[in-house]
């Protein structure tokens, strides 16, 4: 313990020699700069960039942004898309800003005030709350208000409606000397309908979001950094994005919902390491404590998650990354998953083989530029490597599942950028035996939310748009075996297409048996930014099945329009509608 102490007052002393403007705080993986770097990369127009790895630091952000400056193949759309963003993480805008927020100047006549705070919300400025600058300290606060519609539609739960959605929000952000850096962001998202909540992707996935007679929650994320050259230290709550993406990472896809985690990450331009552990939530029960007569407590499993990923960089043109990935439960933290140096299988066979590994083999390829290619292969238990080009029933093992993806995107002149995608997962992919162990936060998938013993072609259309906008329009086909279940809903036969039901040591795997279901699914995503405070975004999905009885048809939507204002001022009111 004490060389931990002292390890980190060495770090924090080493951090403070060299003060400079940059920020090196986290920006939550959600943000759409991230989406459009990616564009660049396929481009060609940025290198080294690991879209792969999400979140960044706005300095890393703001690394690939100067280099785009020097790029000259940038259309109209890009390069004002470009200025925007250099605006939002530039540390010397910050310092302007400062001279003019929603909480500066107020001791002047009223009217002026609201004048100048007015026409600064609709201004190409950064409208920020309230901003303090030093020669060690950048800080930023924002206010949020939001006014708009959720809508979803699922016969089998009774679910047919829409409701009013509302809520308040504040980010603060900042840097310390160069080297500290925190972000946090809290939400209080409230409808008129209980239960609807559960239908948002991001606040469903919270404590009170996915509960059946809730109307309000509460969503944060958090994160504490600390950088020093090509080291990052971070601890954090929030969405993780680690592998390959066309419709969703299959190591950690960002829709997953929040867990707490602690990160390190060694960068350079050729190699790229990467040390993650986390706690994992599961659902809470009751019990009485022994040797306390009528004492009762609320007590969960402990649940972790441990994560090593090594990514190289040889050539501007392709990237491959190695990435080993473990649950284990109901014990404290394994020290031997704690070390960033000892490899998880290695830790697994230390503590008796009991865990729940998984290994992800991943390549991009782009041969030139607007064309990029990838690839990603998982395996599980998998006894010899010959076995990854065979079918289920033909391996050297039935324990042995893989997952495999191959995906394109193309870019256009126009700002667009196209992607094809299979994605493709054994039965018992993700599973584990212990059921504590699965590949899962809170009953949300890690990985792919289409889970074990299914295949899914995915085709997207993305078009940038000035005013930080876009469009994104997906469809995808899914076919998949579900466990078959008789009319009670009581397991009949395991096929592996649960996520929850690990295999035993007499299923046999065998892509596609059980109750095979097959459906389309449609996604529009538009988000708008007329003024740089003034955001106007909404998502609608429909599901279609064509086969199958267990799931049914899903309509989903919601709409409505987001205020970075003054907190005094009445909330915009967003369109309300089906």
């Amino acid at each position: 313990m004490k060389f931990i102490k002292t390890l980190f007052v060495v770090l924090f002393f080493v951090g403070l020699s060299t003060p400079a403007f940059t920020q090196v705080s986290l920006v939550p993986a959600s943000h759409q700069v991230y989406e459009w770097l990616h564009l660049q990369r396929v481009k060609g127009n940025i290198t080294n960039y690991s879209y792969e790895t999400l979140p960044l630091t706005r300095k890393q952000i703001l690394k690939y942004l100067r280099e785009l400056e020097n790029s000259s193949t940038l259309n109209s759309i890009d390069s004002e898309l470009l200025r925007w963003y250099i605006q939002e993480f530039s540390p010397e805008q910050l310092v302007r800003d400062s001279r003019n927020t929603y909480t500066t100047g107020l001791k002047r006549p009223l009217k002026d005030v609201v004048k100048e705070k007015v026409d600064l919300l609709f201004s190409s400025k950064e409208p920020h709350y309230f901003v303090f600058n030093s020669d060690s300290i950048q800080w930023a606060v924002d206010y949020f208000t939001y006014a708009g519609a959720l809508s979803a539609n699922v016969p089998d739960q009774n679910i047919d409606g829409s409701s009013a959605l509302i809520y308040r929000a504040i980010r603060t952000y900042g840097t310390i000397y160069d080297r500290i850096g925190a972000h946090l962001e809290i939400f209080n998202p409230t409808v008129d309908e209980a239960g609807l909540l559960r239908y948002h992707p991001e606040w469903g996935q919270t404590f009170d979001g996915r509960r059946i007679g809730e109307r309000s929650t509460l969503f944060a994320e958090a994160y504490a950094t600390f950088q020093y050259k090509q080291l990052g230290i971070h601890i954090g709550n929030g969405d993780l994005k680690y592998g390959t993406k066309g419709s969703e990472a299959q190591i950690l896809r960002q829709e997953a919902g929040n867990f707490d985690w602690f990160r390190i990450n060694f960068d350079t331009k050729y190699f790229q390491y990467t040390f993650i552990h986390g706690a994992l939530k599961t659902e809470t029960v009751t019990v009485d404590v022994d040797g306390y007569p009528g004492v009762r407590s609320r007590i969960s499993p402990e649940r972790w998650f441990a994560l090593r990923r090594f990514q190289i960089t040889p050539a501007k043109w392709i990237s491959m990354a190695f990435t080993e990935s473990l649950t284990y439960s109901n014990r404290p933290a394994e020290l031997a998953y704690a070390n960033p140096l000892l490899p998880l299988r290695f830790g697994e066979y230390e503590t008796l083989d009991k865990d729940n590994p998984i290994w992800f083999f991943e390549g991009n390829l782009r041969p030139i530029n607007n064309l990029e290619l990838y690839a990603t292969i998982g395996v599980d238990d998998l006894l010899n490597f010959s076995d990854i080009f065979k079918t289920t029933g033909n391996r050297a093992s039935e324990d042995a599942v893989i997952s495999y993806q191959a995906g394109l995107n193309f870019t256009l002149p126009t700002s667009t950028l196209l992607n094809a995608e299979i994605i493709q997962f054994d039965p018992y992919f993700y599973t584990h035996w212990q059921f504590f162990n699965t590949y899962d936060e809170l009953g949300s998938p890690l990985g792919a939310s289409i889970g074990p013993n299914s295949r899914q072609y995915y085709l997207s259309v993305r078009q940038w748009l000035p005013w930080r906008s876009f469009i994104d329009v997906s469809v995808n086909r899914v076919k998949k075996g579900l466990n078959e279940l008789d009319e009670n809903g009581n397991l009949t036969l395991d096929v592996g297409g649960d996520l929850f039901e690990g295999q035993s040591p007499t299923d046999q795997v065998r892509l596609f048996a059980g109750d095979v279901h097959e459906w389309n699914e449609l996604r529009v995503q538009l988000e708008i930014e007329p003024f740089r405070g003034l955001r106007l975004y909404g998502t609608f999905n429909k599901r279609i099945i064509d086969k199958g009885m267990q799931l049914n048809d899903f309509d989903g939507f919601y709409f409505g329009v987001e205020g970075n204002f003054y907190p005094g001022v009445i909330p915009f009111m967003g369109l309300f509608t089906r």
